[in-house]
């Protein structure tokens, strides 16, 4: 079904076909016509992690993608501004200026991480959020009327603390990171695992959301309450779709479940039948270029920006990152050749480790 080798090698080409041989290595693009962007060069950083071949670059290659990655940090806020994303590229309707940089930024600190960099200033774009009860608030304001908008929001805020963490040392955020941690246990639902203060939204908003807070437990070594039920919210979702759903929400099912299940033991049967039962239709979103496109019925954007825009069916950095991360997990559970030729997940989520059990 999946010969991983000349995966990885197309993978690898489609790569190069979208890198600027004109300047320095590390500057890719989105699509051929598009500006060159630094999330993109994000997305194949994490990318080439994910596939093992991080190690293959020269050390000048490295030297150059991370100065690069690094320079492009803003010194006044410590977020990584695309100099492309204008206030006329953006055509989200639920996207703001400020989820869009937040966002963003995760990507590039996670890449600037996983080539062996750090950041060079610290993130004070969320100096507001130390103060004590201004976490509380903070949370207490995001739009959970839809959960898996407002959860995009619960992981930016704790990618960023962290990483301004290992630049400042500042207790203050360790003491805000308590009080995330606080209201999220305050808020979890009995039923579901996850988090919906307002009760509106489907179970999918929940898990899609769910899984980025999730995600900020793993970070910051915290112990993961009811990892049963949501265990099953990820497999009833699954079930829902029914089959492979596009960008990013397969790595949200199978890295709640797979992850969970691995860490505590639970349910080894029903995800291994879902992972095996999906893997048909994910496949099919891989195309003869290498990268992964969304779906084969509508265009694609990421976070509704016209520089990560693509065609029907074309592949895309967003949906490749994604798609190879959920088969790096389902390679953790089913023998599909990957790890032989080098697929792992990453040790990572953007600055946090992974939980040391899964390591």
């Amino acid at each position: 079904m999946l010969n991983s080798n000349q995966y990885k090698q197309n993978l690898l080409q489609y790569f190069e076909s979208l890198r600027n041989k004109e300047k320095h290595y590390g500057v890719y693009h989105y699509k051929k016509g598009l500006p060159d962007t630094i999330w993109s060069s994000a997305y194949v950083a994490l990318t080439r992690s994910l596939i093992g071949e991080l190690e293959y670059i020269s050390q000048e290659d490295r030297s150059e993608w991370l100065s690069y990655l690094e320079n492009s940090q803003d010194p006044e806020t410590g977020l990584f501004l695309e100099p492309t994303m204008t206030k006329e590229s953006m055509t989200s309707k639920i996207h703001t200026a400020q989820l869009a940089k937040w966002h963003g930024s995760t990507f590039v600190n996670g890449a600037i991480h996983v080539l062996g960099g750090d950041l060079k200033y610290p993130v004070s774009d969320i100096n507001f959020l130390k103060e004590k009860g201004k976490m509380t608030a903070y949370l207490d304001s995001l739009p959970w009327e839809d959960p898996w908008l407002a959860g995009n929001y619960t992981y930016d805020i704790g990618c960023l603390l962290g990483f301004d963490y290992r630049v400042t040392e500042d207790i203050h955020n360790l003491d805000a990171m308590d009080e995330f941690f606080l209201w999220h246990n305050k808020y979890q639902k009995n039923d579901t695992g996850f988090w919906n203060p307002t009760e509106k939204g489907s179970l999918a908003q929940e898990l899609y959301g769910g899984y980025h807070s999730l995600m900020v437990y793993w970070m910051f070594d915290k112990e993961v309450l009811l990892p049963d039920k949501m265990i099953k919210s990820a497999l009833n979702v699954y079930q829902q779709n029914g089959s492979s759903t596009g960008c990013c929400q397969d790595m949200d099912i199978f890295d709640t479940a797979i992850s969970l299940y691995r860490q505590y033991g639970m349910m080894d049967y029903e995800i291994r039948k879902a992972a095996e039962d999906i893997l048909p239709s994910l496949l099919d979103k891989l195309n003869p270029d290498g990268g992964f496109c969304n779906d084969r019925k509508n265009t694609f954007s990421d976070l509704g920006w016209t520089n990560h825009m693509v065609g029907i069916g074309e592949s895309a950095l967003t949906c490749t990152y994604f798609n190879t991360f959920t088969l790096s997990l389902m390679e953790e559970i089913l023998e599909l050749g990957l790890q032989d030729a080098g697929f792992r997940h990453m040790d990572t989520y953007c600055h946090g480790i992974r939980p040391k059990c899964l390591l």
